[in-house]
């Protein structure tokens, strides 16, 4: 039997989530299939149900978080705390305000561990047989992009690091990281700094400040009011890690951390999405570095001079 105008409209509505466009299209239909059956099984394989079905998978998992952090929440009477948490299998304590939407926040909560922890433990356990764990204890790292502190906090309290340089742009974002070194009583080993970090000193302004991903925020080179200042314009006589999160400019920063990577020679670690890492790997070549890729990660690299 053929299909008629309700049976579209219908199809439309309960499958699409949606009335046709038009009476052409009405008409079409009308024309190109035999029976409901097959209007249906068209509409189901089409790439707008397969658009929608995603999202709905997306949204119903983001509930099904959301509903586990909040259990969580209570179970843990993080409110009542000021929202400080100590993840169970950290020697750390974490102030997490935006933990309901902020993805790192989130997975620091929910894992009860670091964020990125298979990579930090690759990187300095596992790698070259945990060498670089070894020569970070007792030394100084900077932490550029340092976000509310988590690689900080892993430095000090993991590693045993003797000094931490922190940098990180937003002034949201940066009284985090200054709440979480003072909750972990580190005030006397963390040197902080609220500027972006590149190849040149001046301003920059920030885009859009994303709750969901604040490290994913980022700043425009230019007119603004977050200070930029280069790497070799801070006086850093020893160095031996230097972590990287800027979202794109990596190749900036170290290009205005030329002198300091020439006298200290330290391990970077950084992330580079795209071709980024061709443009960072040549840069660093002409110092000697090699590169591999962390294992575990999806743009995220260890750089090192045997």
């Amino acid at each position: 039997m053929s299909v008629n105008r309700e049976d579209i409209v219908n199809c439309y509505r309960y499958i699409l989530g949606r009335n046709p466009e038009n009476e052409d299209g009405i008409s079409y239909a009308i024309n190109q299939f035999k029976d409901v059956d097959s209007l249906r099984k068209n509409m189901i394989t089409s790439e707008e149900f397969s658009n929608i079905y995603r999202m709905m998978n997306i949204d119903i998992e983001k509930r099904k978080i959301q509903e586990e952090i909040q259990e969580k929440i209570d179970e843990v009477n993080l409110i009542s705390s000021m929202y400080c948490y100590h993840p169970k299998k950290t020697n750390s304590s974490f102030f997490l305000p935006y933990v309901m939407t902020d993805f790192i926040q989130q997975t620091i909560f929910r894992s009860d561990n670091y964020y990125e922890i298979d990579n930090l433990e690759w990187v300095f356990k596992e790698f070259m047989s945990g060498v670089i764990g070894n020569d970070v204890k007792n030394s100084v790292a900077c932490d550029i992009g340092a976000n509310i502190g988590n690689h900080t906090l892993y430095f000090l309290n993991e590693l045993s690091a003797k000094k931490v340089i922190s940098f990180e742009p937003m002034l949201k974002t940066f009284n985090i990281l200054r709440k979480n070194v003072d909750l972990n009583n580190l005030n006397d080993h963390v040197e902080l700094h609220n500027v972006g970090v590149s190849n040149i000193e001046g301003n920059a302004e920030s885009q859009q400040y994303d709750y969901t991903n604040i490290g994913a925020s980022k700043i425009n080179v230019g007119n603004g009011n977050i200070k930029l200042v280069t790497l070799d314009s801070i006086d850093i006589p020893e160095l031996t890690m230097m972590k990287i999160d800027v979202e794109g400019m990596e190749l900036n920063v170290l290009q205005g951390a030329v002198k300091t990577i020439e006298k200290t020679h330290p391990y970077i670690m950084l992330e580079a999405w795209g071709e980024s890492i061709n443009e960072v790997s040549k840069f660093l070549s002409d110092f000697g570095y090699k590169f591999k890729k962390m294992p575990m990660g999806l743009a995220d690299y260890i750089f090192w001079i045997e």
